[in-house]
Order: C-alpha cells, then sequence, then structure tokens
C-alpha cells in the first residue's frame, strides 16, 4: 500500500476505495447517530427550557427572526440552544466511536468530558456576546 494519507492516495490514484468506503460508513454513522440529541435538545428542549427563565423565544422557528433579546438572553439562549447542543453531539459521537471501535482517544475519562463541556459552553458565551455586539450595531444603524 502507498504511503501517505487517504487525499495524497486518492490524488495518486492509490486509493483503496473498500478501505475509504468503509472508513466513511464507519464514522459517518455515529456523526449522524449523534446529531439526533444535538438537535433534539436544539430545537425542542432548550426554547422550552428558557421560556422557563424568561427568555421570550417563540416556539415557532419561523418566529424566531426579528428576535429582540437582551445581552443576558442572548448569551442563555446560545449557551442552552447551542452550547449543550455540542457538548451533546460532542460526547455521544466520541462515544459511539468509543463502543464500537474501543479507541483509546474516545474513551470517557473525566478530564475529556470536562473539557469538553468548557470548551464548547465557553464557545457559546463568545457566540452570545458576539452577537449581541451584532444586533446592537443593528439596531443602531
Amino acid at each position: 500500500m502507498a504511503r501517505g494519507g487517504l487525499f495524497s492516495m486518492a490524488c495518486r490514484g492509490t486509493m483503496n476505495w473498500t478501505k475509504m468506503s468503509s472508513i466513511m460508513i464507519g464514522y459517518g454513522i455515529p456523526f449522524i447517530v449523534a446529531l439526533v440529541p444535538a438537535w433534539l435538545w436544539g430545537l425542542f428542549v432548550a426554547p422550552r427550557l428558557l421560556r422557563q427563565f424568561g427568555v421570550p423565544i417563540p416556539l415557532k422557528w419561523r418566529d424566531r427572526k426579528g428576535l429582540r433579546l437582551t445581552l443576558d438572553q442572548r448569551v442563555l439562549w446560545s449557551v442552552f440552544g447551542w452550547g449543550v447542543s455540542m457538548v451533546l453531539f460532542d460526547r455521544t459521537c466520541h462515544a459511539i466511536l468509543w463502543v464500537w471501535y474501543r479507541q483509546r482517544a474516545d474513551q470517557p475519562t473525566f478530564w475529556r468530558i470536562a473539557f469538553s463541556v468548557l470548551l464548547w459552553i465557553t464557545a457559546s458565551v463568545v457566540m452570545g456576546l458576539f452577537s449581541a455586539a451584532r444586533a446592537e450595531r443593528e439596531d443602531g444603524a
């Protein structure tokens, strides 16, 4: 078999397409399965939970376009809607890969879970702050 990564093998025409399709299926199925809890959380659970905290999130997706939220509400929406969804997606995908392949890199340890939660929640807070700043600029202009 030729040396190099999958991309270099594909460019040289030495790709084993049977192996490539098994890799795509092996990683594609956990990706698709992990999307389900993330989408369910982001589309159905998070809006109902946020309404309990006083964030006026409409339950219909079409009604969310011109939503006027304060900075705190935007950060909460970002954390609960996007951040928790990404944590669910990331951890579910890694758990499925660990169960199927027993890869050490996907083994769920406390530090890997803590890092994932910290990473995605921090990213969602930053995203909420940037979206609030953008909304203020659009309102002021």
